[in-house]
C-alpha cells in the first residue's frame, strides 16, 4: 500500500468480514444490555407494588429516576466520547450500569432504590451513543444505515428478553432476580469488550495519535490489512479540534437538529407511557402478572423486528416521509390497544402491531441521530439527540402516574398515549420540507453532514 493511507478508503473498500460482524455483535450486545436495564422497572413494578404495599402511582418517581440519569449520561458521556474515545466511554458506561443494577437488587426502601436507579441511568446514557458512533466509524456507506439500525434495535431486544425472563424468574425468585441479571451479564461482557473493541481510527487521526496505534485498531476490524512500517494515515476531515456542542448546529444542521430532538422527545414520551405502565394496565384488565410480562415482551420483540424491516425499506424510500408515515400508523395502533382488552388474542395482536411501528419508528430516529453528523462530532451529536430526547422518557412515566390518578378510562388512556407519536410525525414531516430533508433513503446516511467520508 502507499505510504499515506486514507482511512475512509480502507473502510469503504474493506470486506464485510467476520471481524466487522464481530464488532456489530459486540455493539449490539452493549445496547441489548442497555435496553434491558433501562426498561427493567416496567417488569419489576407489579411485584414491587405487591411486596412493598405501594399504590401504582408511587412507581412514577422510580421509573423517572433511572431515565433522568440516562438523559444526563447521554448528554455528558456522549460528549466525552468525542474527547476520550468511543471505547473508553462504552467500557465506563457498561461498568457503571452493571455495578449499580446489581446493587439495586439489594434495595430495601424507595429512597435507596431511587438513588441507585439514577446512578444506573448515568451509565445507561453513555452506552448507546458510544456504540452507535463506533459502528458508524467502521462500516461503509452502503451498509451503514442497516448496521446502525441493527445496533439500535438492541434497545428493543433487551426489554423483549426482559419480558421473557420476568415471566420465568419473578414468579420463582422474585423481582430482585431481574436486577441480578441486569448487573451480572454486562459485567461478564466487560472483559470481552476491553479485548475486542477498537477505538475509532478517524478520531485517533483527528487527535494526532501515532500511526502504529491507528493501524492496530484498524486491523482489529480489517485483519487482512497490510500496513508498511513507514505508513502514515490521513482522514478527509483532517486534524479536528475538540467538538464543542455548538458544532452540532453548524453548517445548516440547526433546524434538523432541533426537530430531531423534538421527534425523539415526543416518541419517548409515548414509548415510556407504554413500556412503563403496560404491564400494570394489563394486570388491571384481570390478567396474571406472567401474562402481562409475556404480552409486554411482544411489544419489544415486534419493535426489534420492525426496526430491521424499516431499515431496509428506508433505503428505497424518501427517508423523512417514510418515518413520518410510520409514526402516524404507530399512533393509530396505540389507540387500538385501548379497544382490545376484552380478548387476550386481539390484545396481543394489537400490541405486536404497535411495537412494529412505535419501536420500529423510534429505532429509525435513533439511527438517524448517529448518522446525521460527521465523525468528529458524531458521539456528541448522537449523545445530545438521545439525551435531550430522553427528557421525554423522564416525562412519560410521570404523565402516566398523573393519568392514573385521574382514573381515566382504558380507551381514553391509550388515546392520550397516541398523541405524542402523531406530533412526532409532524416534526419529521417538517424536516422533509427543508433543504436537508429532501432526500432519498440511500442518501439519508449523510443528512446534515458537510464532509465526504
Amino acid at each position: 500500500m502507499s505510504k499515506t493511507i486514507e482511512v475512509s478508503d480502507v473502510i469503504e473498500r474493506g470486506p464485510l468480514g467476520a471481524s466487522l460482524w464481530s464488532l456489530l455483535t459486540l455493539c449490539l450486545l452493549v445496547v441489548i444490555c442497555d435496553g434491558f436495564d433501562a426498561q427493567i422497572m416496567g417488569y419489576v413494578g407489579p411485584g414491587l407494588v405487591k411486596q412493598w404495599h405501594l399504590p401504582a402511582s408511587a412507581l412514577g418517581p422510580l421509573f423517572s429516576a433511572g431515565l433522568f440519569g440516562l438523559m444526563l449520561g447521554a448528554l455528558f458521556l456522549g460528549t466525552l466520547g468525542d474527547r476520550f474515545g468511543r471505547k473508553a466511554i462504552i467500557l465506563t458506561s457498561v461498568l457503571l450500569f452493571g455495578v449499580f443494577s446489581l446493587a439495586t437488587a439489594f434495595s430495601d426502601a424507595i429512597p435507596h432504590m431511587l438513588v441507585l436507579r439514577f446512578l444506573t441511568g448515568l451509565g445507561l446514557g453513555g452506552a448507546m451513543p458510544g456504540a452507535i458512533a463506533l459502528i458508524s466509524e467502521y462500516t461503509p456507506k452502503r451498509v451503514r444505515g442497516t448496521f446502525v439500525t441493527i445496533v439500535v434495535t438492541g434497545f428493543a431486544i433487551g426489554p423483549a428478553l426482559g419480558g421473557l425472563l420476568a415471566a420465568t424468574l419473578i414468579p420463582v425468585f422474585g423481582w430482585r432476580s431481574m436486577f441480578v441479571v441486569g448487573g451480572v451479564v454486562p459485567l461478564l461482557l466487560l472483559p470481552l469488550l476491553w479485548w475486542r473493541l477498537p477505538e475509532s481510527a478517524r478520531l485517533m487521526i483527528g487527535r494526532g495519535e501515532s500511526a502504529d496505534k491507528v493501524a492496530r485498531n484498524l486491523i482489529k476490524v480489517f485483519p487482512r490489512l497490510v500496513v508498511s512500517k513507514d505508513a502514515r494515515f490521513s482522514h478527509v476531515e483532517g486534524q479536528v479540534p475538540a467538538a464543542p456542542v455548538k458544532l452540532i448546529f453548524a453548517d445548516g444542521r440547526a433546524i434538523g437538529t432541533v426537530l430531531l430532538w423534538l421527534a425523539i422527545f415526543l416518541t419517548l414520551i409515548g414509548i415510556n407511557l407504554q413500556t412503563s405502565w403496560l404491564p400494570l394496565m394489563i394486570t388491571a384488565m384481570g390478567y396474571p402478572v406472567a401474562t402481562a410480562a409475556a404480552t409486554t415482551a411482544l411489544f419489544h420483540f415486534a419493535g426489534a423486528l420492525g426496526g430491521l424491516i424499516i431499515s431496509r425499506l428506508l433505503d428505497r424510500l424518501n427517508y423523512t416521509h417514510a418515518v413520518a408515515a410510520i409514526l402516524v400508523i404507530a399512533s393509530v395502533m396505540v389507540v387500538l390497544i385501548g379497544r382490545s382488552g376484552s380478548s387476550i388474542v386481539i390484545l396481543r395482536a394489537t400490541i405486536f402491531g404497535a411495537g412494529l411501528f412505535v419501536v420500529g419508528g423510534q429505532c429509525a430516529l435513533n439511527a438517524m441521530s448517529g448518522i446525521f453528523y460527521p465523525s468528529f462530532i458524531r458521539s456528541t451529536g448522537s449523545g445530545w439527540a438521545l439525551g435531550i430526547g430522553r427528557m421525554g422518557a423522564v416525562v412519560g412515566p410521570m404523565v402516566g402516574a398523573a393519568l392514573l390518578l385521574k382514573h381515566f378510562s382504558q380507551q381514553l388512556l391509550f388515546l392520550v398515549e397516541a398523541v405524542p407519536f402523531f406530533l412526532a410525525a409532524l416534526a419529521i414531516a417538517v424536516i422533509g420540507l427543508t433543504r436537508h430533508g429532501r432526500i432519498k433513503g440511500a442518501d439519508a446516511m449523510s443528512i446534515g453532514a458537510t464532509f465526504n467520508e
